[in-house]
């Protein structure tokens, strides 16, 4: 993963937006981002966690973590994250947070978003955690690419599983866990078999014989069949004939009953047929006439009851309205009245205000004499405290005149203080230097007495600085060479034991449970090889011993020179900071000035000091009480402006108060004032609500009035309406009816009947016309159909007879016959079935049982090798090559990172141990290592595992970010861990140190630089800027 660009806001010290882009850090390959502590360093490591997966390593889910990640004075956040992965494709996350408008505290759900930019857009993404994307979980992301605070040592301290888990993810060893594929292979296998034992228990009765038996019984009912349908066909043949003959008797004899019954039913027809004759011709002549007359006579009843109840309402309207006018002078003259009252009630209510501007006048002149006596208070009070502070002020300027010079005693002090200082520092350094002289003599003979151990007997003493060191090199080379050559060797052999054993359960025509393959032509053939491997590996630990002896022995010759070199630089250090300190105390004592003082009695200093504190003091004093009365002056300004301005507004409103009083008193038309300022406010109030109450009385009579006569003329106008309306009506009807009369006695004279009685009893009566009409004529049909179909038959029958014994016999011979055949039929049809259904079960027998020793023979090498892979115990050996391997890698930075004292080391139960050669090679815990050592260690291993990942990934450049890791570092192995970092430029990495130590700032070229302004929150500014 290379990183394009990040933009931060609201994120915890982020207040505003910041964005970081990448490009000009990536062309350094080594970059730093530098800061003070709580400046917002290592939220950018965090940012870009939180982007990819949505976790972060301070806060959790239940520590409430929306609210307490988003910056206090932002309201939104916001995190834009973009990367190029190690296929090449660019990646974009943005996750954007918004603060609850109306709850402070409650911070909605973040929103999260995945992009891919492809042909030049960015395209969303379904998911929106990058794990898919990096191959990588979130742990093994921030042990491997952006490994934050404390966590800096996960991997050299996790245990066996821990460290196998992670690397089974980023290396995928899984794909050589083949445990599990062959145990599933295994399963369905067994499944198959017991499938096959139970299909095969099915068929345990079946036989040839058995099948040939039933093949020759079935034949013989075939036959017997064949000659029951020919004897079947003859007698249905003849049959047919006589049944044909028996339904042209059964069909006259039923026919000619039908005709006797329509016969019997014919005088009820013509009756029926006379009825409705008579109804259709009362309905054709008489019924709409008789219904019309009806409906006229009811209209005419009903208007003239309507006609009679109009005449009475308009009688009492008309009274009515005749009383209303006579009232309607008193209320009139009344009504005009009301504007004279009414100008009599706003004098009264001017009365009343003129009354209460009165008592106000008396309260605001009370009010602005209380205000004067407090006025002239405060301005005495005044006085009193100017003359004071004058006072202060002007002895507070003698005691400084009275001051010396404080430069001069400033200058003195510093004067003795660094001549006190330089003779410290000289006594110091004499005394370094004789220790250093005599721990030069003490190493330089360990050094010689080095050369006794058996192992250099033919090396030659050499002389410093290096020594014998260049030989004691030579020669553990020469044997590495030999314990390379060894150790390619047992590789080859272990290989070809590991191989044998898996290639040994293949036979030919048999599939190969890992790639499916049934030929094997060129199986591995394993030698004899655990001899020759065991003598190898006991020859691999006798040099393994001798390079591990050369390596202490070379750890210890390094560690002696680097101390012998140290300390002589100390020496010659020493020395010169000796002779530099001499030459300035001489300088220092030519630069004492002051005539008045003596170098040699700094005492006089300390008494002139003393003196001028005193006098400081009692000036510090003096100010403080100058600045009190200054204060107090203020507020007696403030008090007596306060009071003032009081006293003014009371005097202004007075006056507004008697412009009121006038300008109310000339707006009185029908009162005077005078004559009504004794008057209580109730009497007057009482007086006034008496008018405004006569006023609406008389104004809600007059518009009752009103409204009731408007009411009376327009209901006497609408009821004269309806009587005339009635009227009109009554009279049309009657003429109507009289003529409807009329039309009816001329149709009665002309029908067949002799009054309307006759006639209301037919048309009463309920017929349906249709339906009747349609029996009558139904009726008539049938008659002629069947004395139709009667004359047929007899045309056919002739005088023939029927034998209907003959008949009977003959059908009961015939089902007898049918019964047989069926049975015979259903008996062929079972056993052919049966014979074909074990037929078809003898060949599925034959087929299983070839299935099932192919699955046994199987199922024996699919146990064979669930036994080779058990427990994951090729993935464990794959696992403890690729540890080992990092080891390895790792070790060659971190021997020459610990100056070639110690090694990491991998134990069989695969963890890390070191090896001590300060200590004669002897193992111990990493848990036993200093801070320093085990960032050494954690780095290295960083390194070879970043390293790993680029190989597995096959990217060009690998990235990862360090965070606070160097703290714990003296100077000298911070330097080397340094210098460590710039050589990984030659290697095509890119790391980003992320610390607050100042002298990896002086050593890297670009860098951002973090500070945490307290109004606007965290700024980034990169050194180019």
């Amino acid at each position: 993963m290379i990183p394009i660009s990040l933009t931060i806001k609201g994120l915890y010290s982020y207040q505003e937006s910041q964005t970081i882009e990448f490009d000009r850090l990536i062309e350094g390959q080594l970059f730093g981002i530098f800061g003070s502590v709580g400046s917002g360093k290592s939220s950018i490591l965090e940012a870009i966690s939180f982007a990819l997966y949505g976790e972060t390593e301070r806060l959790n889910q239940r520590d409430n973590r929306n609210y307490n990640m988003m910056n206090l004075k932002s309201d939104d956040l916001l995190i834009d994250f973009k990367f190029r992965n190690f296929d090449d494709e660019e990646y974009r996350f943005i996750v954007r947070g918004k603060r609850n408008g109306k709850d402070f505290t409650k911070v909605n759900t973040f929103d999260r978003s995945t992009y891919k930019y492809a042909n030049g857009e960015w395209l969303p993404l379904e998911h929106t955690s990058a794990e898919s994307i990096l191959g990588l979980s979130y742990e093994n992301f921030r042990r491997t690419i952006i490994i934050p605070q404390g966590k800096f040592q996960e991997f050299l301290q996790l245990g066996d599983k821990a460290r196998t888990d992670m690397l089974k993810e980023i290396f995928n060893l899984n794909k050589y866990e083949f445990f599990y594929q062959t145990a599933s292979l295994e399963r369905k296998n067994n499944e198959n078999l017991q499938n096959l034992i139970g299909q095969l228990s099915h068929y345990d009765n079946l036989i040839k014989e058995v099948i040939d038996e039933k093949e020759i019984e079935v034949h013989q009912l075939k036959e017997e069949l064949d000659l029951k349908k020919l004897h079947l066909l003859a007698e249905e043949k003849l049959y047919q004939v006589q049944l044909k003959q028996k339904k042209l008797y059964d069909d006259r004899a039923s026919y000619q009953q039908q005709l006797d019954l329509l016969l019997e039913s014919g005088l009820d027809i013509e009756q029926l047929d006379k009825k409705v004759q008579d109804y259709e011709y009362c309905q054709l002549h008489f019924k709409s006439k008789l219904e019309r007359k009806a409906e006229i006579e009811a209209s005419i009843k009903k208007q003239r009851d309507s006609l009679d109840e109009s005449l009475r309402l308009f009688n009492e309207c008309s009274t009515e309205l005749e009383s209303l006018t006579k009232e309607q002078e008193g209320i009139e003259s009344e009504y005009k009245n009301q504007e004279k009252y009414r100008e009599l009630a706003i004098d009264y209510k001017h009365i009343l205000s003129l009354i209460q501007i009165k008592v106000d006048e008396e309260k605001l002149k009370k009010r602005i004499e209380e205000g004067q006596i407090y006025v002239d208070k405060e301005a005495k009070e005044r006085e009193v405290v100017e003359n004071k502070l004058v006072a202060l002020k002007t002895k507070n300027q003698e005691l400084k005149a009275s001051l010396p010079d404080l430069n001069i005693l400033s200058d003195l002090r510093a004067w003795f203080f660094k001549k006190e200082h330089l003779d410290q520092l000289i006594k110091n350094y004499e005394g370094k230097l004789t220790d250093l002289n005599e721990k030069a003599k003490v190493t330089a003979s360990t050094i010689q007495q080095q050369l006794t151990h058996p192992l250099l007997k033919d090396v030659d003493s050499g002389v410093s600085p290096n020594y014998h060191r260049e030989q004691v090199l030579r020669l553990r080379e020469h044997y590495r060479g030999k314990h390379r050559e060894v150790q390619g060797a047992i590789d080859q052999y272990t290989l070809q034991v590991k191989l044998g054993e898996f290639s040994s359960q293949l036979n030919d025509g048999e599939p190969c449970v890992l790639c499916g393959s049934i030929h094997h032509p060129e199986p591995l053939k394993a030698d004899n090889v655990l001899a020759h491997l065991e003598n190898a590996t006991t020859h691999l630990e006798e040099l393994r011993g001798i390079d591990e002896s050369l390596e202490r022995l070379l750890a210890d010759l390094s560690h002696l020179l680097y101390e012998e070199q140290i300390i002589l630089q100390q020496i010659a250090s020493i020395k010169q900071q000796l002779e530099q300190e001499n030459l300035a105390k001489l300088e220092h004592e030519k630069a004492f000035i002051w005539t008045d003082y003596s170098s040699q009695k700094p005492e006089l200093v300390d008494s002139a000091v003393k003196q001028t504190d005193k006098i400081q003091a009692e000036i510090k004093a003096i100010e403080k009480e100058i600045t009190d009365h200054e204060t107090l002056l203020l507020q007696k300004n403030a008090d007596y402006d306060r009071y003032r301005n009081a006293v003014n507004g009371f005097e202004i409103q007075l006056v507004g108060k008697s412009t009121e009083f006038l300008t109310l008193e000339r707006q009185l038309k029908s009162l005077s004032f005078e004559d009504h300022q004794q008057v209580s406010e109730a009497d007057l109030r009482l007086k006034i609500e008496e008018l405004y109450a006569n006023i609406e009385s008389v104004k809600e009579r007059f518009e009752a009035f009103a409204e009731k006569q408007k009411v009376l003329t327009n209901q006497k106008i609408t009821l004269s309406e309806r009587i005339n309306s009635s009227k009109r009506f009554i009279s049309e009807n009657d003429q109507l009816l009289q003529r409807l009369e009329i039309e009816l006695t001329n149709d009665l004279a002309q029908s067949p009947y002799s009054d309307f009685e006759q006639i209301q009893l037919i048309l009463k009566e309920s017929i349906d016309l249709v339906s009747i009409r349609k029996r009558i004529i139904d009726h008539k049909q049938q008659v002629f159909a069947i004395q139709q179909r009667l004359s047929q038959l007899h045309d056919v029958l002739g005088d023939r007879v029927f034998n209907e014994e003959a008949f009977l016999s003959l059908e009961t011979g015939l089902n007898e016959l049918k019964n047989q055949l069926e049975s015979i039929h259903s008996n062929y049809v079972r056993e052919s079935e049966l014979l074909k259904k074990n037929k078809q079960d003898y060949d599925k027998k034959v087929l299983l049982e070839k299935e099932y020793e192919k699955l046994q023979h199987r199922a024996l090498n699919i146990n064979t090798l669930k036994q080779l892979f058990k427990g994951s115990g090729f993935v464990s050996y794959i696992s403890t090559v690729y540890l080992q391997n990092l080891c390895h890698a790792a070790n060659n930075r971190f021997y020459k990172l610990t100056r070639q004292q110690l090694r990491l080391e991998v134990t069989d139960k695969n963890d890390f141990q070191v090896r001590d050669f300060l200590n004669n090679g002897k193992v111990r815990n990493v848990k036993t290592l200093s801070g320093g050592q085990t960032f050494q260690a954690s780095l290295s291993l960083a390194l070879a595992l970043a390293e790993s990942v680029q190989q597995q990934n096959k990217s060009n450049q690998n990235f990862f970010f360090l965070d606070e890791g160097f703290g714990s570092l003296d100077k000298e192995s911070l330097q080397i861990a340094f210098e460590t970092l710039k050589s990984l430029r030659k290697e095509n990495r890119i790391v980003g140190i992320i610390s607050h130590v100042e002298e990896l700032q002086q050593e890297i070229d670009v860098f951002l630089t973090i500070v945490n302004d307290p109004f606007t929150g965290s700024k980034i500014t990169g050194n180019w800027e």
